[in-house]
């Protein structure tokens, strides 16, 4: 996408829908591919150029936020603030927040119970939905995911 098209598409109303997420997996895939690449022959300034690249790519966010908020198996369990990114519109404003990962200090795993569909609860570790994102991008960064 140039950047007059994508500022253009994310203006759209219900842009969260149209998105290709196969064509973003694979972009994605590829810089991978590409980190381990030059990981792998010793190129270590094209490797943490990649890297970083990847960190800041639009891309690795969105896609990041649809594993965690659409894909996961525990979509539905809010995390320590208490929220759910169920709509679509939930996950754009999501994926608006500006992020600045030099500054940015992660919250402890807080133990809290837990509703479950049967009557009873249970005792879970809940992480903030935000982190949980920030980590899943790290890990797709180093081509774990």
């Amino acid at each position: 996408m140039t950047e007059n098209t994508k500022k253009n598409f994310f203006k759209q109303k219900d842009w969260w829908t149209l998105l290709n997420w196969t064509a973003i997996r694979v972009n994605i895939k590829t810089c991978q591919e590409e980190i381990i690449k030059s990981s792998i022959n010793g190129k270590k300034r094209k490797m943490h150029k990649l890297m970083k690249k990847l960190v800041k790519s639009e891309y690795a966010k969105l896609y990041a936020i649809y594993i965690v908020t659409q894909k996961n198996k525990g979509k539905f369990t809010p995390g320590i603030d208490g929220k759910t990114y169920l709509s679509p519109e939930d996950r754009m404003s999501l994926s608006r927040e500006k992020f600045n990962y030099k500054n940015y200090k992660f919250h402890p795993i807080i133990m809290k119970e837990l509703p479950k569909k049967s009557s009873e609860r249970k005792i879970g570790k809940i992480v903030n939905k935000y982190q949980t994102r920030l980590k899943s991008s790290g890990k797709r960064q180093i081509g774990i995911m």
